[in-house]
């Protein structure tokens, strides 16, 4: 996802009046860095490999989670985007880490890797 796409959606959503998470009580749950052990279902996770993440895009329900794995032998984090310019971020990991993040709004969520914001991604939550 080229960068100029990401910032451009992420300064529209902060101008959309309530945007699709009004309250910041739904904001600061909206998405949480979570400890997990690992997910199996291929289908909910994401590598970070060759700086891209893969899928680019992922579908999940509510309540359900995501889990970013690093095959890069650099550090990596996930930095997640919500309404009105919030971010949530997970810790850095290095090769092989984990990142597991809970998605509990629908929404659709654009999230980059801070140490290299050119890398970035989507996480649609449907209902």
């Amino acid at each position: 996802m080229p960068w100029s796409r990401l910032g451009a959606w992420s300064i529209m959503a902060a101008l959309l009046p309530g945007g699709p998470l009004a309250s910041a009580e739904d904001q600061l749950e909206a998405v949480v860095v979570v400890d997990a052990d690992e997910i199996e279902d291929p289908a909910r996770k994401v590598y970070m490999e060759n700086f891209l993440f893969r899928p680019e895009e992922l579908r999940v329900g509510p309540g359900e989670k995501v889990q970013w794995v690093n095959l890069d032998r650099v550090q990596h984090d996930v930095v997640v985007w919500l309404n009105g310019g919030k971010s949530v971020a997970s810790e850095l990991v290095g090769f092989q880490g984990k990142i597991t993040i809970l998605f509990n709004v629908p929404g659709t969520y654009d999230y980059i890797c801070s140490p290299h914001p050119f890398m970035g991604g989507r996480v649609v939550v449907t209902e």
